[in-house]
């Protein structure tokens, strides 16, 4: 294989240039004593010069033939980076580009980094790249590194669905994220700044400010998280509510040196919230002040709560129901059997009454609640009790019908619509339907009286 022609760099000077010069330039001279390493490819990446730096650079012997000619692809050249792939394929990309290019960087096998520029450049219709080499300190790499992931760590922050903040131990702004201030003109100026200073700056409740200097204080003191939660209202008008939290960050003798603050709106769960509220407040008033009997119980049939008006039909409170009824027996006619047998039943009966197991219910055959014959009456659990009401359509009087809203005809149950019974079974009624039917049967009445006419 022939060798290639080795052109000195003068040479490859544009004959514009030289032209003007009486004496030929010392440029090869020049170029080898640069403390910057200089190397020239043609358009096929073939190295056709280098200087001396480049040699010490790259550890190659110097004003040598050897490298001349050969490809970037060579194991002289490309044994030198720890990516030659990803080095080459920059160098082309470079090229394709055809303009110069600067604070190009690659990393050497031995760690070290180069920063290297790009400037490309014709001469008798031919193309060349020139390159310039210098090698960067290590504080250098370091701080560029420490740079890049500032950077990605402030990306991270800027992108969290929620408030973030940095403050430093004079509790001004060293960071702010876009979701706690939108405005990136707001969020530039708030830098360096307080609470108070952006309270006042954006038209907000001072007291705000007030309030988180002391827990800022706080935090200070006791070097432990504060959490806390935050009504303000909007730039609309609207009240949000904004659950918060402050962390210290320690240095190495543990003084606090700076305030991490994370914030969270929580608006629509309050609204949530105070819905639920809103809707437990409607049972519990339905449940109160219904005139149904209203009750729960557990699967064994033992009561968990009931409502004034079980509690007034049969005299005693929720809590001797709820308590001293379920250890003792149940109630009868408003008679609660004792453990020894002696009641007002036995005393309205005139005699002895068998004792009641106290796993057992002294339940009622006819159903009425005042009832004491005693053939009306059986032995039973709670269990039986319950099952018994639900057999025979007793439960409806319950939730079931004091959840009704409507009469059957459509009517509503309120207003001057509501009729309550005074005998307070099934209590409510429509007025409008009673009427109706207390008209109808005084027609059928009357119509009953009329003497009937001969045929």
């Amino acid at each position: 294989m022939e060798k290639p022609i080795l052109p000195s760099f003068y040479n490859l000077v544009p004959a514009s240039i030289t032209d003007t010069i009486d004496a030929p330039f010392p440029v090869d001279e020049v170029l080898a004593s640069l403390p910057i390493s200089v190397m020239v490819t043609n358009a096929q990446f073939n190295i056709v010069y280098y200087n001396n730096s480049f040699s010490d650079l790259f550890k190659l012997e110097r004003n040598t033939e050897i490298i001349l000619g050969k490809s970037l692809h060579a194991k002289d050249i490309s044994s030198a980076f720890d990516n030659p792939v990803k080095f080459y394929k920059r160098i082309v990309e470079l090229s394709a580009i055809n303009k110069k290019a600067a604070n190009q960087t690659a990393e050497l096998l031995n760690g070290s980094h180069l920063s290297y520029t790009y400037s490309p450049f014709f001469t008798d219709d031919k193309a060349y790249h020139l390159y310039t080499f210098s090698a960067i300190e290590k504080h250098k790499v370091v701080d560029e590194d420490v740079h890049a992931e500032k950077e990605l760590y402030k990306k991270i922050l800027a992108n969290l669905p929620s408030d973030v903040a940095v403050l430093d131990t004079n509790f001004k702004y060293l960071f702010v994220n876009p979701i706690a201030v939108s405005n990136g003109d707001t969020r530039e100026w708030i830098i360096g700044k307080t609470d108070y200073e952006y309270c006042t700056y954006s038209g907000k409740d001072t007291q705000i400010a007030e309030n988180r200097l002391a827990l800022h204080k706080k935090l200070i003191l006791n070097k432990q998280p504060v959490e806390w939660e935050e009504q303000m209202v909007n730039q609309k008008g609207e009240t949000e509510y904004h659950l918060r939290k402050i962390s210290p960050v320690l240095n190495e003798e543990g003084t606090v040196m700076l305030i991490i603050c994370y914030g969270l709106n929580i608006t629509e769960r309050r609204k949530i919230e105070n819905l639920m509220q809103v809707s437990e407040k409607r049972y519990r008033d339905l449940f109160n002040y219904s005139q149904a009997i209203i009750c729960t119980h557990d699967l064994e049939g033992n009561f968990m709560t009931v409502n004034p008006a079980l509690c007034e039909s049969i005299g005693y409170s929720e809590g001797e129901i709820i308590a001293e009824l379920l250890e003792h027996g149940p109630v009868v006619g408003g008679v609660r059997p004792s453990q020894d047998g002696e009641t007002q039943r036995q005393q309205q009966l005139g005699g002895d009454v068998p004792q009641v197991p106290e796993d057992r219910r002294i339940l009622h055959e006819c159903d009425v609640r005042n009832c004491v014959n005693p053939l009306h009456l059986w032995l039973g659990t709670q269990r039986d009790n319950i099952a018994d009401m639900i057999a025979k359509g007793r439960a409806r009087t319950g939730l079931f019908e004091a959840a009704k809203t409507h009469c059957p005809a459509g009517h509503p149950y309120a207003g001057d619509n509501l009729y309550i019974r005074p005998n307070g079974k099934y209590a409510r009624e429509c007025l409008t339907c009673r009427r109706r039917r207390i008209a109808r049967e005084r027609r059928f009445e009357h119509h009953r009286k009329q003497p009937q006419k001969a045929a």
